[in-house]
């Protein structure tokens, strides 16, 4: 049985403590891309990412989106607070919840449109590739049908 001694008290605080200071760093170390990450996961759950389609994902959403220095900061914020209590509850959060639905709906729909998402029957059973923006293409919509008679 376990006894509530002075010292267990004192060794169970302790070790309270290096969990607390282990998960306050990490969640002050995560990143921008993490939450990104974690945004796109959430909206599409099932579905398998390429590694290397990803982090092109990444670099081309935030050089398009998050030039600005201001919202930079606010969502390395964002993604700070999401690495200590989960994105699903930041997105629950009023002062959160526009802009985390911005950053997914943006996310989202540029993810899709540059990758091979809709050559797939179920996307859940394939890999899904991000193609990356190419500005040599006229149109990435992959609903467009030009009629060239």
């Amino acid at each position: 049985m376990f006894e509530l001694s002075r010292r267990n008290f004192l060794r169970a605080g302790a070790g309270a403590g290096g969990v607390a200071v282990v998960g306050g760093g990490w969640a002050l170390f995560r990143t921008r891309e993490q939450l990104l990450e974690d945004v796109l996961r959430r909206a599409l759950p099932g579905v398998s990412f390429d590694p290397d389609g990803l982090e092109l994902f990444k670099q081309d959403f935030f050089r398009l989106q998050f030039s600005d220095l201001k919202a930079d900061i606010k969502l390395r914020a964002t993604s700070i607070l999401s690495g200590l209590i989960g994105v699903k509850r930041v997105m629950g959060i009023g002062a959160f919840r526009q802009k985390l639905a911005d950053i997914e709906d943006l996310a989202v729909t540029q993810f899709l449109t540059y990758s091979d998402f809709f050559l797939f029957d179920d996307p859940r059973e394939d890999t899904i590739t991000y193609w990356g923006i190419d500005p040599e293409r006229p149109c990435p919509n992959p609903f467009a049908r030009f009629g060239f008679d």
